[in-house]
């Protein structure tokens, strides 16, 4: 039997999907018939369709009005879903109808960034624990549920991180799973190890080296999750927060010599950001392109650095501690896994007087560690290439 392939997913999101997937999509128009979006019920957006169509070539969106509509759809069709709506409670009666036709579903986590876990909030223990609750215990939930034959497993999980795959398999051998469900405890059937995006995206072309070029990968201080679990701080010194780091982009433009860019999120207000940033080019859209040809990245915590990584950049964690516990925790991760230098930014004291002409060259065997077991687990296969055929062959995808 042979099946489309579809993305099933939030409209509200897609633009982004595009942009993050963009290679992967046009790697796998080339060889499918065409790619399926299909929308959830009753979700109305305002799409540009014509002009994505005319990027990306042979794509459909499917825009179900109601719940009956989209099992309609998936009745009528035989699909291989990519699931990009996950294990959300608001998505259940979506995955049910995927379990009753017997739907296959896959997940590709091939971008190999460090995920922050969560951390709560003294400052916000109420919403603390609805984040937690919704997050985790919702998501376990609906594990339980996999197990008990009431909902639909994910097939294959792509992934580009060995330790994930390693996670995977030594809890599958655990006595728990084997005694009590004589299954794997698990949303994942099969998790398949693969090479980075960053390795299809770049193995080819040769990296345009600027050693006057800094590129900063902007975050925004009151971004949703961390609204939710330290607002108070947040909304109190934000303000501080972004004038530090203005200073401080100052004072490394100014000791290196060099040109600073501002990369900031597609889904940002690109006015706002540069009223932020007055005194530098803040651009949106493009931020491969100048990783590719930057001498230093600089970040708090945002998995574009993970090109950075593979190009083997020149990259220094920023932190801060005046806006709250989560936002501190996720920017000690790649300096923990990572071995990457950390500056923080909330007194001139703290850095002014450092080398960093030295320190941005600092690159341990962590760092090359996190490249091998993150990004470039693989070897010398494409990771486009092996989605690709396993997708052709575990379900014969025209």
């Amino acid at each position: 039997m042979t099946r489309s392939f579809a993305v099933l997913l939030d409209f509200k999101v897609l633009e982004h999907f595009l942009q993050v997937n963009e290679e992967l999509l046009i790697f796998l128009l080339k060889r499918f018939k065409v790619i399926y979006f299909i929308n959830l019920p009753n979700n109305k957006v305002n799409l540009k369709k014509t002009t994505l169509i005319k990027k990306f070539g042979n794509i459909k969106f499917l825009d179900p009005e109601n719940l009956g509509e989209f099992e309609k759809i998936i009745r009528d069709n035989k699909f291989l879903i990519k699931n990009n709506i996950g294990t959300d409670l608001r998505c259940f009666k979506i995955l049910r109808i995927l379990k009753k036709y017997n739907v296959p579903q896959v997940v590709i986590s091939n971008i190999g960034f460090l995920t922050d876990s969560l951390r709560g909030s003294k400052n916000e223990v109420f919403n603390s624990f609805l984040y937690y609750f919704k997050k985790v215990i919702i998501h376990r939930f609906y594990i339980l549920l996999t197990v008990l034959n009431i909902m639909p497993k994910i097939d294959i999980r792509f992934v580009s991180s060995k330790l994930q795959k390693k996670y995977f398999y030594d809890n599958k051998k655990k006595v728990i799973n084997k005694l009590l469900f004589s299954q794997h405890f698990s949303v994942y059937k099969e998790l398949i190890l693969i090479n980075s995006r960053s390795f299809d995206i770049f193995k080819k072309p040769k990296s345009v080296l600027k050693r006057n070029l800094i590129v900063f990968l902007d975050i925004k201080a009151d971004h949703s999750t961390n609204l939710t679990l330290d607002g108070k701080v947040i909304k109190k010194n934000k303000d501080i927060f972004y004038s530090n780091l203005n200073n401080f982009l100052t004072w490394i433009k100014k000791e290196l010599k060099s040109s600073l860019v501002i990369c900031t999120h597609p889904f940002y207000n690109l006015k706002e950001r540069k009223k932020i940033y007055k005194k530098f080019r803040v651009i949106q859209g493009k931020t491969k392109n100048y990783i590719n040809k930057c001498n230093l990245v600089i970040f708090f915590h945002s998995s574009a650095i993970t090109e950075a990584f593979f190009l083997k950049k020149n990259i220094i964690n920023l932190e801060t501690k005046i806006i709250g516990k989560h936002w501190q925790h996720s920017s000690n991760l790649y300096p923990k896994y990572a071995g990457i230098p950390k500056i923080n930014i909330d007194s001139v004291n703290s850095y002014d007087k450092l080398d960093i002409k030295k320190i941005i060259k600092i690159k341990n065997k962590k760092y090359f560690d996190f490249r091998k077991n993150f990004l470039i687990p693989d070897g010398s296969t494409s990771g486009f290439y092996k989605i690709y055929k396993t997708l052709k062959k575990n379900y014969l995808v025209n």
